[in-house]
């Protein structure tokens, strides 16, 4: 299967499933890489995904 480029971002095709991803391994994600990750969600989830749960 070939991979298209897409100029829009999986965060805006894909939100539910990018959160959901960032919060199953946010703990082992370098916190730079979780910050880009949620940069283009709504400000709810991005608060969320910033709270530290450990």
């Amino acid at each position: 299967m070939a991979l298209a480029f897409s100029s829009y971002p999986a965060c805006n095709q894909h939100p539910q499933e990018v959160f959901d991803y960032v919060m199953k391994n946010k703990k082992a994600m370098p916190r730079t890489a979780l910050r880009y990750a949620i940069e283009l969600m709504p400000e709810e989830l991005k608060a969320e995904a910033m709270m530290k749960d450990w």
